[in-house]
C-alpha cells in the first residue's frame, strides 16, 4: 500500500534470468509512450542495487482487484459463485479490442504487444478489462516505407497457443499477429475451451503440435 492508501501491484524481475533486462526496458519504454483506459497503468519503476549488491528491477502497477481473465475462464475466480456471463465476456473483449486499436493505430509509432492472451488481460473493480505485461512488446520499430517496418529485435515472441504460425517460422512481429492472438482468445472466451482443446483439431489452432520453432 502507498502512503495515501492506494493498493498497487509490484512485479520484481530476476536480472539473472535471460531477457529480464530487455523485458524491463520494454515495459519502461511502453510506459513513456502509451496511455489508454484499457491498458494497465505503470505507476513507477525501480532500477538499483539490493542489500546483496545485486541488480534490482521492479515495476509498480495499478492494482487490478479482479485478477486476470484467465482466472475467470478457469474458475479460479467467481462472483457470487458465478463466472462471467455472455455480456461480461462481450464487454471484456470490446475493452481488449479498444486497447489494440489504440496500440496499432493511435500511437505515434505502432506498438505490437506480442503476447495477447487471457493471462495478460486484467480486470479492475468495475470489471473493466485492461491489457498488461508489455515485457515482450515490439517497441523498437522504425518506419522505413509505406509497406512495413524494421526492427533490431529477434527470436520468437509470445505464448505458443496464441501466436500466429508465421512467428514460429521466423517472421517478425506485426500488428496482424496481435489480431490473430485476439481471435484465438475470442474463440476461447466464447467457447470456454483453450486453444489446445481436442475439439479444435483440424482448425490449425493447436500450434504447439503443428509448428517448428526456430530460435
Amino acid at each position: 500500500m502507498l502512503v495515501e492508501g492506494t493498493a498497487v501491484a509490484v512485479k520484481i524481475l530476476d536480472p539473472e534470468m535471460t531477457g529480464s533486462c530487455k523485458s524491463f526496458l520494454a515495459e519502461c519504454t511502453a510506459a513513456k509512450n502509451i496511455r489508454h483506459r484499457n491498458l494497465v497503468k505503470l505507476i513507477t519503476t525501480c532500477s538499483s542495487l539490493d542489500f546483496r549488491n545485486m541488480d534490482f528491477l521492479g515495476l509498480v502497477y495499478e492494482y487490478m482487484s479482479n485478477g486476470s481473465l484467465e482466472d475467470w475462464l478457469t474458475g479460479k475466480r467467481t462472483a457470487n459463485a458465478n463466472g462471467l456471463n455472455l455480456l461480461d465476456r462481450l464487454n471484456v473483449m470490446l475493452d481488449v479490442a479498444s486497447a489494440l486499436v489504440y496500440l496499432h493505430n493511435d500511437c505515434e509509432t505502432p506498438v505490437v504487444h506480442c503476447d495477447i492472451k487471457p493471462g495478460n488481460v486484467l480486470l479492475d473493480t468495475d470489471m473493466t478489462a485492461k491489457i498488461g505485461d508489455f515485457g515482450l512488446a515490439w517497441l523498437s520499430i522504425e518506419r522505413i516505407s509505406k509497406e512495413g517496418f524494421i526492427s533490431s529485435t529477434h527470436g520468437l515472441k509470445g505464448s505458443i497457443s496464441y501466436i500466429p504460425p508465421e512467428y514460429g517460422l521466423g517472421q517478425k512481429p506485426s500488428t496482424a499477429g496481435d489480431v490473430y492472438s485476439f481471435g484465438i482468445m475470442l474463440l476461447e472466451v466464447f467457447t470456454g475451451r483453450s486453444p489446445t482443446h481436442e475439439s479444435f483439431v483440424g482448425l490449425g489452432l493447436r500450434l504447439s503440435q503443428k509448428i517448428s520453432i526456430k530460435c
